[in-house]
């Protein structure tokens, strides 16, 4: 287990800047949520950043605003204000599970490095 934590770390901390490409599962289909850090060094465990984060629908968008992030063990939370709160995590293990809350509706994403 501490070697995929590591394994999985060193993809988060190795850059300043890391994005999330993610795609609404279930009853979130057609919903998009784009994550990325803001970080001047390596993030250690327990860091907190900034982060960008972006909600939307097709091609609206329902949500956009800087906010923070930190790491714990391989969850990646995130909170974010713009107006309205918007708040998530992105288990870095297990990267279909990312959830986020948002104007009182829940969203589930399956997030990737990658745009896909």
């Amino acid at each position: 287990m501490l070697f995929l934590f590591a394994l999985l770390f060193s993809q988060f901390s190795n850059a300043a800047s890391t994005e999330y490409f993610c795609q609404g599962i279930r009853e979130s289909e057609g919903t998009s949520l784009y994550v990325r850090t803001i970080n001047d060094r390596r993030v250690s465990d327990g860091d907190t950043f900034r982060v960008f984060v972006e909600l939307s629908r097709k091609d609206q968008i329902l949500f956009s605003g800087m906010g923070k992030g930190e790491i714990e063990d391989v969850n990646f939370q995130f909170s974010a204000r713009s107006g309205e709160k918007l708040t998530g995590h992105i288990f870095l293990d297990e990267m279909d599970q990312t959830s986020v809350q948002w104007n009182g509706q829940d969203f589930r994403f399956d997030c990737s490095y990658d745009r896909e």
